[in-house]
């Protein structure tokens, strides 16, 4: 199967959320004038960015049997703190042209269910179940469980490489095919400074619950600049979290 590789393709949104207590005053591109008698003050603002992607320090493609690297991580390359979720995909294609088929990574063999590619996971990440910084939502996307601080990448990767069958048995048809990963990762921009925010949690609650549907409630007691991120997968009625 010499040649044969991994195809992977990642998507990423950004999502830039105004803190709401501002949005009377701030303005791009825009100079505001204060007169006084024999003085002129000039004061220009301009909004922060939010950007992540996909982060990929070590990639070996190929889709042949035994173990490729595949380490998955993402970064936030803006200069405002987020909150962010994260999805993925997968599938396996063959064929070609108007003759392509999906197949699933799922065979049955020997009466069990068992994967086709293997995705080897980082200790932090669990896709069935809650960890000290992933929780699952009810809604196909996994919420990190710390701010992310502008210019700085997940404390762990995501993922740290995939493993392939010997193409043999009930994983024959999948010789001749390609292996597609697909991740997602979405962010909101946190409001991380309760001295120069007013009500900075209510602020977060709300920007998270309508752009994310699930809300965040950040944990200021923690130490250092990645706090703790409490998510709550409730309606947001504008009531509850903490400002401590």
């Amino acid at each position: 199967m010499k040649g044969k590789r991994l195809q992977l393709l990642f998507k990423k949104n950004k999502k830039i959320i105004i803190a709401a207590s501002l949005l009377a005053t701030l303005a791009i591109g825009e100079t505001f004038a204060w007169i006084a008698p024999t003085l002129e003050v000039k004061n220009e603002l301009t909004a922060h960015t939010t950007n992540v992607i996909v982060d990929e320090p070590e990639f070996e493609p190929g889709t042949d049997s035994g173990t490729h690297n595949k380490q998955v991580i993402f970064k936030n390359t803006g200069d405002s703190d987020v909150f962010i979720r994260m999805s993925y995909e997968e599938y396996w294609q063959s064929g070609a042209g108007n003759d392509k088929i999906q197949m699933s990574n799922t065979v049955l063999d020997n009466g069990n269910r068992r994967e086709v590619a293997t995705k080897n996971f980082n200790g932090s990440f669990n896709p069935q179940a809650e960890t000290e910084l992933w929780i699952p939502g009810n809604d196909g996307w996994y919420y990190y469980k710390k701010v992310v601080p502008a210019g700085q990448s997940l404390e762990h990767n995501v993922l740290e490489s995939v493993t392939f069958p010997a193409y043999t048995g009930a994983f024959a048809e999948y010789e001749n095919a390609e292996y597609y990963l697909h991740f997602k990762v979405e962010a909101v921009q946190a409001s991380t400074n309760k001295a120069t925010t007013l009500n900075c949690n209510p602020v977060n609650h709300k920007a998270t619950a309508e752009v994310f549907g699930p809300w965040a409630d950040i944990k200021f007691d923690s130490n250092g600049p990645a706090y703790n991120v409490e998510w709550n997968f409730t309606p947001y009625t504008g009531e509850g979290g903490s400002n401590q």
